[in-house]
């Protein structure tokens, strides 16, 4: 890390009371690939300086690979089993850029930035950490709260708490507890404890209870006027909804996102038009778990926006629900949308009662032949693994793969099943007979061995065979090197 003198940073904003405090928020390297920008980040933005906060955005994730060269740009393209890897390459991309970012950090600090926003996954949660040091080590004064996926209690948010860089750490949903935790600064030059926050008093992190969701159709439309468009694809994300309507039996998101709550197709399209006179992009990635969780609310907004002429395109991910027939897919063809993304997770129907999925097989694939019919792409994600799953079920979703080869453009993902943190099955280990394993992090085994990390792997690899040669599936590894 580099070191150097510390700096004189602007007065506290207690020294003037017509002085308001100035607000970075940064997302450091690496989160998948960069684009869309970072949606989570464009509201707390937006609602900061709706709030008469004056806010800067340092995305780093985004800049980094804008300025990267093509070879390095591959490194946040991979998508593999192994997260060690990643976390190690991205380790290494943020350190390559470290003295400029430190010179970028010194530069807000002199221009009075006293508060530093971390948006925190597991895959940037190190670098996150490393710059935290930096800036406390830059200016004591400064105060660091981290946010994000990765501040969930259940997840790392206890951990985190530990570090004494972090002065506050944000968990669920953070446009409101953010507000509150700066309104206790403007006044009193301190954070207070509050609800949906940890929060440093002295030594110590006070933990206090989750805060009540918000609807979303209240929040100003998300602000990615800091980001350069110029160097990378022109999308925007935009979010139909918050939460899951469908709780699954392993998705987490109902878990600590307790409250599914769509946003009206008015306010959906007074944010396209919005988006579309600000940034002049009209192409968009729906970010909800499912953007058709609400039918009706979603063909509304197809009318508004058939009717209205709008020109966009967009994709995003989508569940195959009862009423998305070939008169649905159609009507949303013709709103611009060229790609939705199916959580299938199996071909076998018994699987998916048991994960509660809520789709019969056969509707499903007439939905893919409607969608080819109709000229939107179908890519579908898959699981193995599911406890009970056996030889039988996996080999009905091989046949369903092949089967519906012609209909499909891609499987997004085909990933192994495991008991997720806020998941309905990791509170349920002795009702499915799930053994934690040792060795490697994460695994697990049936008690009756019919399902242990092994099989699961040796599933996924057969796969990954079947979908690997009909243009289905391309995994890039990361070397050991």
């Amino acid at each position: 890390m580099q070191k150097s003198s510390r700096i004189k940073s602007a007065p506290p904003p207690g020294d003037d009371p017509n002085l308001k405090t100035k607000i970075a928020l940064i997302r450091c390297p690496c989160v998948t690939l960069p684009f869309p920008p970072d949606i989570a980040v464009g509201y707390l933005r937006a609602t900061l300086a709706r709030a008469g906060y004056e806010v800067k955005v340092m995305d780093y994730n985004w800049r980094l690979y804008s300025r990267a060269d093509e070879a390095t740009r591959d490194a946040w393209r991979w998508y593999g089993a192994d997260t060690s890897k990643y976390v190690k390459m991205s380790a290494e991309v943020f350190q390559r850029f470290m003295p400029d970012i430190v010179e970028e950090i010194d530069g807000l600090i002199a221009s009075g930035y006293l508060v530093f926003g971390f948006n925190v996954w597991e895959m940037n949660r190190d670098n996150s950490i490393s710059l935290a040091h930096v800036i406390k080590n830059r200016d004591p004064r400064c105060i660091v709260i981290f946010g994000g996926p990765e501040c969930m209690p259940l997840w790392y948010g206890d951990r985190l708490a530990e570090d004494p860089a972090v002065d506050a750490i944000v968990f669920g949903e953070g446009e409101d507890t953010l507000l509150e935790l700066l309104g206790s600064f403007e006044k009193e030059d301190r954070l207070k404890p509050c609800a949906g926050a940890y929060v440093r008093q002295g030594t110590n992190m006070v933990k206090a209870q989750s805060r009540p969701v918000g609807h979303p159709g209240q929040l100003p439309y998300p602000d990615f006027s800091d980001y350069d468009f110029t160097q990378v694809d022109r999308q925007l994300p935009i979010a139909f909804n918050r939460g899951c309507a469908w709780n699954c039996e392993f998705c987490s998101v109902p878990g600590y996102i307790p409250q599914f709550r769509w946003r009206s197709a008015e306010n959906i399209f007074a944010e396209m038009e919005h988006q579309i006179d600000r940034y002049g992009i009209n192409s968009f990635f729906e970010f909800s778990p499912t953007s058709n969780s609400n039918m009706n609310e979603l063909l509304k907004l197809g009318d508004l926006i058939i009717d209205r002429k709008l020109q966009i395109e967009w994709e995003g991910f989508a569940t195959f629900h009862r009423l998305m027939d070939e008169a649905a897919i159609e009507k949303i063809s013709r709103t611009g949308c060229y790609c939705l993304n199916f959580g299938l997770e199996s071909g076998s129907q018994r699987v998916l009662d048991a994960m509660r999925k809520r789709f019969n097989l056969e509707h499903a694939e007439s939905i893919l032949r409607n969608m080819k019919r109709h000229g939107i792409d179908a890519a579908v994600c898959v699981m193995v693994g599911f406890p009970g799953e056996t030889e039988e079920d996996f080999q009905a979703t091989i046949e369903f793969v092949k089967r519906n080869a012609e209909y499909l453009s891609t499987i997004g993902s085909i990933s192994i099943m495991g008991p997720q943190t806020y998941s309905a099955i990791s509170t349920q280990f002795d009702a499915y007979g799930i053994v934690p394993d040792n060795e490697p992090a994460g695994s697990w085994h049936l008690k009756d061995l019919s399902n242990t990390h092994e099989i699961r792997q040796d599933r996924r690899r057969r796969l990954i065979d079947v979908a690997a040669p009909l243009g289905l599936f391309r995994e890039k590894r990361l070397t050991d090197e």
